[in-house]
């Protein structure tokens, strides 16, 4: 069910909390996140940015005078989308604390963890340690709580909800504000 917290997600903790295998494979074949921390004004800053998973932490690399690194230092509440938010909305959410890691990480470990970037740094005309000394500031987030944003079978429930044969009234699928009626109208409010 869209944007229902899942039971492995741990209310009000701070502490970390166990991704399900689904989502640690997501982590590591995506090549981008979004990121999205609190502006001083509370206004929401966002973000699409590569990223390093080490199994229980992503990793952020960025400027140091960044307003996302800014942001963090003084509030360090995240939220981190990851996958494509295609026809299925299947994108799940990582609410998470953020960790602003002062000092340079070891060059080969952070190479290392940046290996998958290495074509497109390529294309862009920079090496892992061009990228490194750019964005030399790390932000570590600690996953606390997820939740899966989407339907896979969206479509197939307004395809069934228009159905002449439907045998039900109203079907809500894919978010409360989608409803598919039995007459075919879908009803966006």
């Amino acid at each position: 069910m869209v944007g229902q917290t899942e039971k492995f997600a741990h209310r009000g903790s701070r502490s970390a909390c166990p991704l399900p295998a689904e989502l640690r494979e997501r982590l590591d074949g995506e090549l981008v996140v979004w990121l999205s921390s609190v502006r001083p004004d509370g206004a929401p800053h966002l973000l699409p940015l590569w990223f390093a998973w080490d199994g229980e932490a992503i990793t952020i690399y960025s400027k140091p005078e960044a307003q996302k690194v800014r942001n963090v230092r003084r509030d360090p509440r995240v939220m981190v989308a990851v996958g494509q938010a295609g026809s299925a909305f299947t994108v799940t959410l990582l609410e998470g604390v953020a960790e602003v890691v002062e000092g340079p990480g070891e060059p080969s470990a952070e190479s290392g963890r940046l290996a998958r970037y290495r074509d497109a740094m390529r294309q862009l005309g920079i090496g892992v340690e061009d990228f490194l000394a750019t964005y030399s500031q790390r932000i570590r987030i600690q996953p606390v709580r997820v939740l899966d944003w989407g339907m896979p079978d969206w479509r197939a429930a307004v395809a069934a909800a228009r159905s002449p044969d439907a045998q039900v009234e109203r079907v809500t699928v894919a978010s409360p504000f989608l409803t598919a009626v039995a007459t075919g109208a879908a009803i966006f409010r």
